[in-house]
């Protein structure tokens, strides 16, 4: 596989604090992939209490619409297990970089 997303998971993790339940990588667009598109898309993440990403967003493309694209939908989809700290707050917001970059 062409695609290589490192620390997605390692990454995010030490900055949410909060256990992923469910993290799948973003897909390497096929065109993406032959037309050698590369970079890094920096991912804004909302997640509220119950480990659900309220609000996701780009917030430093990677030059290509099709990686910022692939990278925003999947981590959209990501969960966390709840918070049961007691704590009572709207959302906890970070940052998640995806790197796609191809081998050879």
């Amino acid at each position: 596989d062409a695609q290589e997303s490192r620390g997605l998971g390692d990454v995010y993790k030490r900055q949410a604090h909060r256990q992923v339940l469910y993290n799948p990588k973003p897909n390497y667009p096929l065109l993406s992939r032959k037309l050698r598109e590369q970079g890094l898309v920096m991912i804004k993440l909302c997640v509220n209490q119950s480990g659900v990403v309220d609000e996701a967003s780009v917030s430093k493309s990677s030059g290509f619409q099709s990686l910022d694209k692939s990278a925003l939908t999947t981590l959209s989809q990501w969960r966390f297990l709840p918070d049961t700290s007691g704590l009572n707050y709207a959302s906890q917001c970070f940052q998640a970089p995806i790197h796609f970059s191809l081998e050879g």
